[in-house]
């Protein structure tokens, strides 16, 4: 099989018995040591699924939360752990709903019917703006919100709305920068309301940013 799956564990003990669990599989695994790495390595080369180490995401920042939620909510995948004192490997639901898998059997059996795919989720950084939110590109009755996070390819925007749906277009006018005029965007992702112990919202991918803004936001990110 071609699948390759990229797995994230930094403690080589917790890594290794990954890896033996997913040697028991016709799969190529990348194995890396940081959740950086693994976004790095996730917008350079295409994978079918991911799986983390769970102690790694506890510990991360709420910045590379929100990249890692890119990740699952592209690929199937879900976070590893070791169960004490049993010391069996379980796998805890993440991302997509049509792509969550409950058992590793299962998440490699949705692997092989999965194409593999690059998800970017680079430079973004942790910025606050008030927003608009809407369904039109006039603005018509919007949706005072806030960004929590963007990049120049998009952001995550608070959202407990149910009628926006993924791969749908809205419009987003930021408050505070240079260009006043709405962005397209397309939902990519979604994480519903009282769904996890993280802020609700969708996250975005920017469609038509101007050239001034795309700038903007830029040097603002390497200013951070």
């Amino acid at each position: 099989m071609d699948e390759r799956i990229l797995l994230v564990a930094k403690d080589q003990v917790r890594a290794n018995n990954y890896l033996s669990i997913m040697d028991k599989y016709d799969v190529n695994v990348n194995l890396v040591g940081s959740l950086k790495d693994a976004i790095n390595l996730a917008s350079n080369e295409q994978h079918n699924g991911i799986l983390i180490d769970l102690p790694l995401m506890v510990r991360a920042s709420q910045v590379i939360k929100g990249c890692i939620d890119d990740l699952f909510n592209g690929l199937p995948g879900g976070a590893l752990n070791i169960h004490s004192p049993s010391g069996e490997v379980r796998l805890l639901q993440r991302g997509d709903k049509s792509c969550n898998c409950s058992s590793i059997d299962q998440f490699v059996e949705i692997c092989s019917k999965f194409d593999p795919k690059i998800i970017f989720s680079k430079n973004r950084v942790q910025l606050n703006y008030n927003a608009l939110l809407a369904m039109t590109p006039d603005l018509n009755n919007p949706d005072r919100t806030a960004c929590i996070n963007i990049s120049t390819g998009g952001c995550f925007l608070f959202c407990v709305r149910e009628d926006i749906v993924k791969d749908s277009t809205v419009w987003i006018r930021l408050i505070g920068l240079n260009d006043n005029n709405p962005i397209e965007a397309v939902v990519k992702w979604i994480r519903e309301w009282g769904t996890t112990h993280n802020i609700p919202g969708i996250g975005v991918e920017f469609k038509n940013i101007s050239h001034d803004l795309k700038k903007q936001i830029n040097d603002i990110a390497k200013a951070k």
